[in-house]
């Protein structure tokens, strides 16, 4: 016979472990990715200002770095992380990024870009929507 005790304390093990893990920097600084907000909100939330290491540590993987001047783009493209398996779209033509702009070896700017599947085309950055409120 299992011992249902057992499962349920390994439960609550998982459980508390996800939840005490950092899933944002000291500053803030959290990756969009299962971030489950919705861009507007991020963006407003999003602490400008942060080093560029910080945001590095926290965003995790990028999918491009480039550097024109003195300004660094961080991009990070949602359609090729979460795939776009189950809302029928091919490859390549859904486009949901957001690019940090690091000036001065910190963040600048956030923007995010959406290309407008399902009617919602979005281009929207983290300075408007901070004065938004």
């Amino acid at each position: 016979m299992k011992k249902p005790h057992l499962v349920i304390a390994s439960l609550c093990l998982c459980f508390a472990a996800c939840t005490l893990a950092p899933s944002s920097s000291p500053a803030g600084v959290m990756s969009p990715i299962g971030s489950m907000q919705a861009p507007e909100t991020y963006l407003r939330d999003f602490p400008l200002g942060v080093s560029q290491d910080e945001l590095v540590n926290y965003l995790g993987p990028t999918d491009s770095i480039s550097t024109i001047g003195d300004t660094t783009y961080i991009k990070v493209d949602l359609a090729k992380k979460q795939g776009t398996g189950g809302i029928g779209v091919s490859p390549g033509m859904y486009v949901a990024v957001y690019t940090y702009v690091i000036k001065h070896g910190k963040v600048d700017n956030v923007t995010y870009q959406n290309n407008g599947l399902f009617g919602r085309m979005q281009n929207l950055d983290a300075k408007t929507e901070k004065a938004k409120g």
